[in-house]
This record gives structure tokens, C-alpha cells and sequence, in this order.
């Protein structure tokens, strides 16, 4: 990868995160039906915000040396 890459890497990350977005949604939508989440809750922003945690942590662990799933 190079600096003239940077563009593509975000279009890809940012296709990534939208899967991952839409994955947990689909999820959290079913569990709201069969009444693991209350009716009122927002199931896009809650997969938006695991999405964003989850993908921290991926980061995390795949690029500080010596860290590990154990940590967190």
C-alpha cells in the first residue's frame, strides 16, 4: 500500500463497516421481534455502535504487538 492508495482503503473500510452495520441490524431487528430488546430500541444505531467498537478492537489486536483478545 502507498499514500496514493488511501482512497480506495477508505471505500473499502467503509464497504466493510456497511456490511458489518447491516449484519448486526438484520440481528437486532429479529431479536426486538421475538422480545430480547425492548420495541423502542434503535436496532441501526445500537449495530452502529457495536460496529464501531468491534472494528476498534479488531484494530486493536491485529496491530499493537503483545495485545490479545485476552485483554479486552
Amino acid at each position: 500500500l502507498s499514500c496514493n492508495d488511501a482512497p480506495q482503503v477508505r471505500k473499502h473500510l467503509a464497504a466493510c463497516r456497511g456490511s458489518i452495520v447491516s449484519a448486526i441490524t438484520d440481528r437486532f431487528q429479529r431479536a426486538i421481534r421475538e422480545g430480547d430488546l425492548p420495541p423502542r430500541t434503535s436496532a441501526k444505531a445500537l449495530a452502529q455502535k457495536a460496529a464501531d467498537t468491534s472494528v476498534a478492537r479488531a484494530i486493536l489486536i491485529g496491530w499493537l504487538p503483545g495485545l490479545s483478545q485476552a485483554n479486552f
